[in-house]
């Protein structure tokens, strides 16, 4: 008998405090339904917002849920907007892309690529106050949308006051960049290039119907 049980032992693949029970006869086993658990939400809600506050997400950003007031959803989005700056520039940019931008204008240097007058012989001595002025760059992507753009570009209005009413806030370069829609300079040509296709194409007018006032048909 034991070594039977022995047998069954090494087959049971989970038990209950090491301890396994047969079922009666005309018994089975039920999983519980999804609808039990009623307190899930609660659970998950808090949970989840702690998380998000770890790694420094604001949980209507994570979420993608903005149900709050006009304020508090900025205030949000600002937040993750700061997070992301500040990322991009000690993680992506100082630890990963830079580098590599460095190591390619060494590249284009060296091969009389790029005209750099000093930058060899700062290479050489090392110094880095030159290679510093040489290497300084900015990488950019998509920014973080406004919640209300009109809103946001009339507090900067009335910020600068009525001396700067004709004042541009923005260029067109800057624009682009903050749709990330391309270079300003591509742009101006493509657009340029669809102006003169369309020139002499005119859409067709409609023909003009002549009314008789005499025939009621």
């Amino acid at each position: 008998m034991s070594l039977e049980c022995d047998a069954k032992a090494e087959k049971i693949a989970v038990s209950t405090k090491k301890a396994v029970y047969n079922l009666p006869k005309g018994a089975s086993l039920q999983r519980h339904s999804g609808s039990t658990d009623i307190h899930f939400k609660d659970y998950f809600n808090v949970n989840i917002d702690i998380v998000y506050a770890t790694l420094g997400i604001p949980p209507e950003v994570a979420m993608d849920k903005f149900g709050g007031a006009y304020s508090g959803s900025r205030a949000a989005l600002k937040s993750w907007e700061y997070k992301i700056v500040v990322d991009r520039e000690t993680m992506l940019k100082r630890r990963f892309y830079k580098p590599f931008y460095d190591y390619w204008l060494d590249v284009m240097v060296l091969d009389n690529m790029v005209q750099a007058p000093g930058y060899l012989q700062a290479l050489q001595e090392n110094n880095f106050m030159v290679l510093e002025a040489y290497r300084n760059c900015r990488f950019i992507g998509a920014t973080v949308p406004h919640i209300d753009p009109v809103k946001e570009v009339s507090a900067e209005r009335l910020k600068l006051g009525k001396a700067f009413e004709r004042f541009p806030l923005s260029s067109a370069e800057q624009s682009l960049e903050a749709l990330n829609t391309g270079d300003v300079e591509n742009v101006i040509k493509q657009a340029t290039k669809e102006l003169e296709l369309a020139e002499g194409f005119e859409a067709e007018k409609e023909k003009e119907i002549e009314i008789n006032n005499n025939n009621t048909e």
